[in-house]
Order: structure tokens, then sequence, then C-alpha cells
């Protein structure tokens, strides 16, 4: 008999996380727009490299296309867009209190990390410099 309306332990159904394979792959693809932008765009202007592969997809890509900074927007458009929307859907399932604190602990860590580092790459080097 029953003395509760609370399901036993064996009656309880786990639902797993949904995945979306294909946001997940779209997600890479943003990154390595940007990264592309970064190393083929960024770095051949830099160095003023004449790279036949970038100048035709420029040419006839690029320009007829407006698409600009060598797909390096767009991939961060896309990987803002596809961001929103997994938080959007992440947040729907967890209460504001939940959310916010793995929000806080997923971005302030490795945050304080990268300051950590660029002080402690700046001080090496004006220490050398000065040194």
């Amino acid at each position: 008999m029953k003395v509760s309306n609370l399901p036993s332990t064996a009656e309880v159904i786990i639902q797993p996380k949904e995945q979306f394979n294909f946001i997940s792959i779209l997600r890479a693809v943003a990154a390595l727009l940007v990264v592309w932008d970064h190393l083929a765009g960024f770095g051949t202007d830099q160095n003023k490299v004449n790279w036949e592969p970038l100048n035709l997809m420029r040419s006839y890509i690029n320009t007829p296309l407006g698409i600009i900074q060598d797909f390096g927007f767009l991939g961060v458009v896309l990987f803002f867009v596809i961001s929103g929307f997994i938080i959007t859907h992440v947040a729907q399932r967890e209460s504001r209190l939940e959310f916010a604190i793995k929000r806080v602990f997923r971005i302030y860590p490795p945050f304080i990390l990268s300051i950590i580092i660029i002080v402690l790459a700046e001080y090496s080097y004006s220490f050398r410099t000065f040194a």
C-alpha cells in the first residue's frame, strides 16, 4: 500500500539530455570558419603572402556573395546564434538559480585562468624588457 503520491525508485524515469548532433556540427563549422579567417585571411594579409586559393575564393565566392572577413564574421554570427539557441533550450529545463550557478562555474574559471596567464605573460615580457 502506497502512503504518498511520490513514485518509488523503480518508477522514476531519468530522461537523457537531448543532443542536437547537427547543431554541434554547425558549431564546429562556425569555429573553423573563424580559424580559417585568422589563419588564411589575416595571416596572408599580415605577412603579405599571395596565396592563390585564397585569392580565387575571394574573387569567386566572397565578393559575389558579399561575404566579409573571409567567412570570419559569418562564423562568429553563426556561433552566437547557435549558442543562443542552446542556452535557451537548456534554460527551459533548469531553474533560474541552477542555470545561473552553472553559467557562473562554466564561464568564470576559464576566464580567471586566462587573465592569470595574460598577467603572467605580460609580467614575464616586461621583466625581460626592463631587466
